[in-house]
């Protein structure tokens, strides 16, 4: 299986999105064919569409800035807005990461479900986290611990993402109508 694994962080490969990624995630994918891309960086929107295309599935990390993602992961979705509903996006799990500094992580983790969902993703069941610089620094176990995410809720988010890549594949999903032909178009009189 071949996932794409999208940076959507303006720090790239310097940021904490990656360095979580490389330190905790990856290690879960070693039979997968991981193709890391940085938003960060310039892209040809239809070169990686193509690029795109090809994948299973999709894992995508931000950073929280002023309660959105990352610009980079802005300007891929505006890039990318012609493609909802296609092939590129249709049926293919998508698992989202999010890390937070404070705050604000959650709402991000929640808009970014819904919006691939939009563009025709499948957003499996409990295959999203948020995590926090508040994690780290947690020195004590309490009763209320187990209610937020942790390091050790990537085995479960993982396995249901993974699961549904399989799955993904079996459902002959339907796509609404949409505007393919010129999603910019100056629409108000």
């Amino acid at each position: 299986m071949k996932i794409a694994v999208l940076n959507g962080s303006p720090e790239g490969k310097n940021g904490n999105g990656h360095r979580f990624f490389l330190r905790f995630v990856k290690k879960h994918f070693k039979r997968h064919d991981l193709e890391v891309i940085f938003l960060n960086s310039k892209f040809a929107a239809k070169k990686l569409k193509k690029q795109l295309n090809d994948v299973d599935a999709f894992l995508i990390i931000t950073g929280t800035y002023w309660d959105s993602w990352g610009s980079p992961l802005q300007k891929f979705f505006e890039e990318m807005t012609p493609y909802e509903g296609s092939s590129l996006w249709l049926g293919k799990p998508v698992m989202p990461i999010v890390l937070e500094h404070t705050v604000g992580g959650k709402g991000v983790l929640s808009r970014l479900m819904g919006v691939l969902n939009t563009l025709g993703a499948f957003v499996p069941p409990m295959s999203g986290m948020v995590y926090s610089l508040a994690e780290t620094q947690k020195k004590k176990k309490t009763s209320q611990s187990q209610d937020f995410w942790s390091r050790d809720d990537l085995a479960v988010i993982i396995h249901n993402f993974i699961s549904s890549i399989s799955i993904s594949k079996k459902i002959k999903f339907k796509t609404w109508a949409v505007d393919k032909k010129n999603p910019r178009k100056i629409w108000v009189e």
